[in-house]
């Protein structure tokens, strides 16, 4: 599912769409299954799910085969289930350094993956997305016509408009309107979305189960959290849910002044913030580090070298201890499912520090989630990119 959006007047072919699009999803998740059963996870008419159903295999989107285990006597049912690769999605997640884009299938699987450099500016960014699209047949080995639309990832701020803002990485005007200038060049939809908002997306069929209500949190340049509610992802009154380097942790920030985009919390946990608080540690003990000058350090280094260290041990436990407040209080405003890691510096945590993070939320929470590190943080947002395209099915799907 992707962000809600505003729904027109209600007609037969809008409730057509609807219907069919529940009867994608359903056969989506749970994979082989019969009309009968459709009718009755969804509650729908008889005549609702035929309609639904032959308009998806009419598109080659379905396969129909007989079970061959059922048992009982009399004409054996029919199973419905996807073709993965009859309809398919480009995903594009547009880092402050690269670009890494993608094929998404129906199944929500990235077929292929691949990065580039990213360029500048944000005009020069659209061009590189258009490329990537006009060359796709060159990279990915399916028919270049079964891609129906694009998902694109930006680290920003999106409104529902397709335009970002908030974005410092990234040279250009305040406002800018990716969305038309990429709909203005290519013939398919296209949808934008903040980049860990559609990692939280890509992250909801971790471990082969459905999560309905996670937080993924982002550490690394910057910090973010992308939020799923009830299998939608909240946005918030101004599309600033989730900017969590804005939180306040301890009473001293009060008197904090925001230094450029920059919240408290963001000057603190990031990891050029550890690295930094590091470096300072290093400074102040010049004798005891053998040699490891200030420039030396990164958040590996303050991982690998903090038992041999009191000094980077001290600031890694801070550091962790810090972190734990943080998904404490996510815990508890919001109670998920679910907390994924994910980000540059979370890919440096081992998992005795990931088990001290999940005891010091046990401890202080009523009922704490479970707390994993993102199995594939590259491929996150790309997955999330094509759960974007196929929540829009009413925009491509014709």
């Amino acid at each position: 599912m992707s962000k809600k959006r505003k729904q027109g007047g209600l007609n037969a072919q809008s409730i057509g769409l609807h219907n069919t699009q529940k009867v994608l999803e359903l056969i989506r998740e749970r994979g082989s299954i019969s009309r009968v059963e459709i009718a009755d996870y969804l509650d729908l008419s008889k005549a609702a799910i035929t309609s639904a159903v032959d308009r998806l295999l009419e598109k080659g989107f379905l396969k129909e085969e007989e079970d061959t285990e059922h048992e009982k006597v009399g004409p054996k049912p029919q199973l419905i289930s996807v073709k993965p690769n009859a309809a398919l999605f480009l995903g594009v997640d547009v880092g402050g350094t690269s670009i890494g884009y993608g094929i998404g299938n129906l199944q929500g699987e990235i077929t292929e993956q691949r990065k580039l450099k990213t360029c500048d500016g944000w005009e020069d960014v659209v061009q590189q997305i258009i490329r990537i699209f006009e060359n796709r047949n060159q990279w990915h080995e399916h028919d270049q016509g079964l891609v129906q639309a694009i998902g694109v990832s930006v680290p920003g701020v999106v409104d529902q408009k397709g335009n970002v803002s908030f974005a410092p990485n990234i040279e250009g005007p305040e406002n800018f309107p990716i969305r038309e200038r990429l709909e203005e060049n290519v013939p398919v939809p296209v949808f934008v979305e903040n980049d860990v908002n559609l990692s939280a997306l890509g992250e909801m069929n971790i471990e082969a189960i459905r999560y309905t209500d996670l937080v993924f949190v982002s550490i690394g340049t910057g910090l973010g959290v992308g939020i799923i509610i009830d299998g939608e992802l909240y946005h918030g009154a101004f599309q600033h849910a989730g900017e969590i380097g804005w939180m306040i942790i301890d009473r001293e920030d009060l008197s904090f002044e925001a230094d450029g985009p920059q919240g408290s919390l963001e000057t603190k946990l990031t990891g050029p913030s550890l690295v930094r608080r590091a470096r300072e540690a290093v400074d102040n003990c010049v004798d005891s580090f053998d040699g490891i000058g200030p420039e030396e350090i990164t958040p590996e280094k303050v991982l690998g070298l903090r038992k041999d260290y009191p000094a980077l041990e001290k600031v890694f436990n801070d550091w962790v201890e810090e972190w734990s407040i943080v998904l404490n209080n996510l815990t508890a405003i919001l109670d998920p499912q679910l907390i994924v890691l994910g980000g540059g510096v979370s890919q440096s945590l081992d998992d005795e520090t990931v088990e001290r993070l999940r005891a010091n939320i046990k401890s202080t929470t009523q009922r704490p989630p479970k707390v994993l590190l993102s199995p594939d943080p590259e491929k996150a947002p790309l997955r999330g990119a094509t759960e974007l395209c196929l929540a829009e099915f009413d925009q491509w799907f014709s």
